[in-house]
């Protein structure tokens, strides 16, 4: 399922979010537990490409990469709530989410599929965002791919910011490859605090 990102205000919180389908809003959710855990169990995919979480932190030795959530002073999000949202958003390609509560940031590793061609997926991507956003009008809607150095390599990326108001939302999409696996980390955050979340990530080794 493709992904939508909305900006939306709810009273006087804002709980504006990019609608993802695998990092949505964080409103707590009544599952069946067994139920999940068995569905999820039985979804065939490329389990080599998880990762392992151990406690506040995310190792995914395919793409080299580690990421401490209390280096972002976030949490991580257990295997079973894991597990849940991949059943409720019909999205299995999230690997690791971490959030804050108190600022509403979270961050995301995800798998997309075998030799995803990056370029059209970005530029898929921004339209997306621009057409289910032009609700905030073309001046408070910033998007845009460009490059970025990441754990040393410059990599492909794409920075949008959307406004409403007194309010500016901040979703940042950093993709990696190894061999034909390509991957993507989503930040998204309702203040300036990218960088803190990349800045959590570290090279395995």
């Amino acid at each position: 399922m493709r992904k939508k990102f909305n900006f939306i205000m709810i009273g006087i919180i804002m709980v504006s979010i990019f609608s993802i389908t695998a990092c949505g809003s964080k409103a707590k959710k009544s599952y069946d537990n067994d139920k999940v855990v068995k569905s999820f169990t039985e979804e065939s995919r490329d389990t080599s490409l998880d990762g392992i979480l151990d406690g506040d932190v995310y190792i995914n030795d395919v793409f080299n990469i580690k990421f401490d959530a209390k280096v972002a002073n976030m949490e991580m999000v257990d295997d079973q709530e894991l597990s849940a949202m991949h059943i409720s958003h019909g999205d299995y390609s999230i690997r690791m989410e971490a959030n804050s509560s108190d600022s509403g940031k979270t961050v995301s590793f995800k798998i997309l599929e075998d030799s995803t061609d990056i370029k059209s997926y970005i530029d898929e991507e921004i339209a997306v965002i621009k057409d289910d956003n032009k609700g905030l009008g073309d001046e408070n809607i910033k998007v845009e791919s460009n490059t970025l150095n990441f754990l040393g390599e410059d990599v492909p990326c794409l920075n949008s910011v959307l406004t409403s108001g007194s309010v500016k939302y901040y979703h940042t999409e950093v993709f990696l490859q190894s061999g034909n696996h390509v991957a993507v980390i989503e930040v998204n955050t309702t203040d300036e605090q990218v960088e803190d979340c990349l800045n959590a990530f570290t090279k395995a080794d």
